[in-house]
């Protein structure tokens, strides 16, 4: 599964995932760079990547692997 259909299985879009960042967590991420991981032409920093296993509720684990598995599909 990719980041970008865990994103949209838990009901989330990449703009609510962005508002979250910076609202929530007070951490910016704008929209286009949480596009760039769905992409995999950006992985995202060790920060995001826990926040984003608390805003999926899911490990930072999964968050690794969906991460890593469109960056080998891209490679």
């Amino acid at each position: 599964m990719s980041l970008k259909q865990l994103i949209k299985q838990k009901g989330f879009t990449q703009k609510a995932i962005s508002s979250i960042f910076n609202n929530e967590f007070h951490h910016f991420k704008a929209q286009q760079q949480i596009s760039e991981w769905c992409l995999g032409t950006r992985l995202p920093d060790i920060k995001s990547v826990y926040y984003l296993s608390q805003i999926l509720n899911v490990s930072t684990d999964t968050i690794i692997e969906t991460v890593l598995e469109i960056n080998n599909e891209r490679s």
